[in-house]
């Protein structure tokens, strides 16, 4: 994904004589793609805390 990001933001920079409107939808194309290849999952993290209250003698 860096990878082509780092190529997407090359080819804007060096194509300044290209219409900005067509630049960002380009642009727009070519994050949807790379998008479009990352797994599709979620990771769930559970984090319990406790806080020590000084005088309760407990948590």
């Amino acid at each position: 994904m860096h990878r082509g990001l780092a190529l997407l933001i090359a080819a804007a920079c060096t194509g300044a004589e290209h219409d900005p409107v067509e630049v960002l939808a380009r642009m727009g194309r070519i994050v949807a793609d790379e998008a479009s290849r990352l797994p599709k999952y979620t990771c769930v993290e559970t984090v319990e805390r406790r806080v020590f209250l000084a005088g309760r003698g407990s948590i």
